[in-house]
């Protein structure tokens, strides 16, 4: 919310993941549809993946969507399975001059699409993209700074990419290890700008907050909630 003084008591909220408050009523902003979508879906290689430089302007074009998945995730849906070690779905929305304009943009910078799709067909498979990070199965889920493909160099050759999904623009991955990858995964990712937030059927534990930050939540839980009527979970208690 733009030009509003105080806290930003809303992330705190949401962060507590039900802890500190419960939400009863929402106000929400809604916009126009956009006149135009578009979606364009690449089957990509290693090597494509990790050239930064194939990368670099889509940012400035602002993507509604530019999702990458591994083989092992494309695979279930005709539309998204290739031979490929990847594919990538890269999405715009706004006035039909812009997304023709970013199609093209597209098409110049990683070659002809294997499909392209508009309008109600696009937002159908980017519903179906947000829907991929709730496979089944021991799952970690990191945050990052990064806002391109690229960012997956580090692991886009080893076996547990077959078993990734990364939303670009958001810089949220997911990936299904092996129980025996996760801690290694872990600490590999985290030396290239990606921090762990949560850990599902795994035995990579999330680290523990700093002292000082368990001092903080202490202070907010007992001014927010001083009769303790919430539960906070394991997590929250562990300082995580």
């Amino acid at each position: 919310v733009k030009n509003v003084a105080g806290y930003g008591i809303h992330r705190l909220l949401c962060g507590s993941r039900g802890g500190l408050a419960l939400m009863l009523e929402a106000s929400l902003k809604l916009l126009p549809r956009p006149l135009s979508r578009v979606a364009l879906v690449h089957a990509v290689d290693a090597e494509t993946l990790s050239d930064a430089t194939r990368w670099q302007a889509f940012p400035r074009r602002e993507p509604a969507v530019q999702t990458v998945l591994g083989r092992a995730l494309a695979a279930p849906n005709p539309v998204l399975a290739s031979d490929a070690a990847f594919t990538v779905v890269t999405g715009f929305e706004e006035a039909t001059a812009w997304t023709d304009a970013c199609a093209t943009f597209t098409r110049d910078a990683l070659g002809a699409s294997k499909l392209k799709l508009q309008d109600a067909s696009a937002l159908t498979l980017w519903q179906v993209l947000c829907d991929a990070s709730e496979m089944p199965g021991a799952r970690l889920t990191f945050t990052s700074s990064h806002k391109t493909p690229a960012a997956l160099a580090p692991i886009a050759r080893e076996s547990v990419a077959e078993r990734l999904l990364f939303h670009a623009p958001a810089g949220r991955l997911y990936v299904w290890p092996e129980a025996a990858q996760a801690a290694a995964l872990v600490a590999q990712l985290a030396s290239h700008g990606f921090t762990l937030i949560d850990a599902r059927g795994c035995d990579a534990a999330l680290p523990a907050a700093p002292a000082p930050v368990r001092a903080i939540r202490a202070r907010i839980r007992a001014t927010l909630d001083p009769q303790g009527v919430f539960a906070y979970g394991p997590r929250w208690e562990a300082g995580r």
